[in-house]
């Protein structure tokens, strides 16, 4: 489960030059940025499941109370 390169590249160029300036992003950083993003997706998944009251279910799903739990903490230690 990650988001294409490509996606994280559009992201932070459209964010980098929404002022009217050219900036550039090489690759190495794409690449960063999406390794953590992957990290603080996985993470939060991880903590939501174990936060969950009923996991005892045999396929426990998410949604977006449980995402709300933990946010502000995982927040804080990333």
């Amino acid at each position: 489960m990650s988001i294409p390169k490509e996606t994280i590249s559009r992201i932070l160029l459209n964010k980098l030059n929404e002022n009217g300036e050219n900036f550039s992003i090489n690759t190495e950083t794409v690449e960063s940025v999406t390794k953590y993003t992957d990290v603080l997706i996985e993470e939060m998944v991880l903590r939501s499941l174990e936060n969950k009251e009923n996991i005892a279910e045999a396929t426990p799903t998410l949604d977006v109370d449980d995402l709300e739990k933990i946010i502000g903490l995982l927040l804080l230690d990333m």
